[in-house]
């Protein structure tokens, strides 16, 4: 009996107690008499996956026939409230993915939308946390924040911190945190072993007007000098996250990490993220312009008339020319698979790529469908018409 749940759930349960000899009655589908078999019960009980069962094994060789569940569950859903972009804008309430709670009294961790289960019925107490499997939120080194919330059945509990510069930094690092890594690992590359591992955000540091990444972690400081809180701002938690993903994507041999192109290249992804060349919105406490536009009005930033000793604005020339190309991509194939084929071409730039001039045939690499470039590729014209005036 042990050994069936084992090979079900991957963790073998402890034996409770050892039942009567039973006549266990089996009703398939599509056949119309009964099968009676003798059996023998065993109660055996899991902790993860919560669950206890009377497992029925046939009286004579111990062979697992039947098993009944005889927990009730009841679960629900978490949310965390952040700015959509800044805290001077709109705001929405996102799934809290992936997050360690403690749901009456048991240790749970959150699905994909944020759902959980609990043993027990009605009503469910949480402690909810900015912590989980893939992202740990820090206070400037210190645990991340915790709260109770009381979770109707099948209902959704809702954290949010408008008010509290602090407490928001903290939801909105861990919930887009999150969301990048779910993105990465669905969409970019599931096999980055990198995207399973806990990141460790730490919001509020001390210092004002910037943020940042030491290829594993991101780091976000407090507001002040006429900037808000960076942790408050999901373009930059997407930004940040950017140099991460590009440190720990680099092919060893093949791609090299040049700070100018990972500048670009972060900026592209947190403007993919949010459908808007305007990266960075709110940056500044006040306003709602853009701390860089990728598509400037009237100008593109062009290599190399555009080298600045501000690695930033050097980006602006690759991010300009992945944001044209997205825009081409767009026209061509739709919303949802043009910018799906955009980030797979951003992308292959972080795996291969040394610096900005040779993220160019990388593009065209990525796009061949026959190893052969001197026959074209399938979108050469149309990522020739996108980086030639960068």
């Amino acid at each position: 009996a042990t050994a069936w749940i084992a090979r079900l759930y991957g963790a073998t349960p402890t034996v409770r107690g050892l039942g009567g000899a039973v006549v266990l009655p089996i009703v398939r589908d599509g056949v119309a008499a009964v099968d009676y078999r003798a059996a023998r019960v065993v109660t055996v009980d899991l902790v993860s996956p919560r669950a206890r069962w009377d497992v029925y094994v046939d009286a004579a060789t111990g062979a697992p026939i039947a098993r009944r569940q005889l927990l009730s569950f009841s679960g629900g859903t978490l949310t965390y409230e952040t700015a959509l972009r800044h805290p001077g804008a709109a705001r929405q309430a996102f799934p809290a993915v992936r997050a360690s709670v403690t749901a009456n009294g048991s240790p749970v961790i959150t699905d994909d939308v944020g759902s959980f289960t609990v043993a027990g019925t009605g009503p469910t107490s949480v402690l909810a946390t900015v912590t989980g499997p893939r992202a740990r939120v820090t206070d400037d080194g210190a645990p991340g924040a915790t709260t109770t919330l009381t979770v109707p059945a099948d209902g959704t509990g809702a954290w949010a911190a408008a008010t509290d510069e602090r407490l928001d930094a903290q939801l909105t690092g861990f919930i887009h945190a999150n969301r990048m890594k779910s993105f990465a690992a669905t969409t970019l590359n599931p096999g980055l072993a990198w995207l399973n591992t806990q990141m460790i955000v730490t919001v509020n540091e001390g210092g004002d007007c910037n943020a940042y990444s030491d290829g594993t972690d991101i780091n976000f400081l407090q507001a002040g000098s006429g900037c808000e809180n960076t942790g408050r701002l999901p373009d930059v938690v997407y930004h940040e996250f950017g140099h991460a993903l590009h440190h720990q994507s680099i092919i060893p041999g093949a791609g090299d990490f040049d700070t100018a192109m990972s500048e670009g290249v972060s900026d592209y992804l947190a403007a993919t993220t949010v459908d808007d060349a305007g990266m960075g919105r709110g940056f500044f406490r006040g306003t709602d312009a853009a701390l860089r536009d990728l598509d400037p009005d009237g100008g593109e930033y062009y290599w190399p008339l555009h080298i600045s000793p501000d690695p930033h604005e050097t980006g602006l020339i690759i991010a300009g020319a992945l944001w044209d190309l997205r825009t081409a991509m767009i026209a061509r194939y739709g919303a949802a698979l043009g910018k799906e084929r955009a980030d797979d071409l951003y992308y292959a730039t972080l795996r291969r790529a040394d610096d900005i001039p040779t993220t160019y045939p990388e593009v065209l690499a990525a796009d061949d469908d026959d190893g052969n470039l001197a026959n074209g590729t399938p979108n050469r014209c149309l990522i020739d018409a996108a980086f030639g005036p960068h």
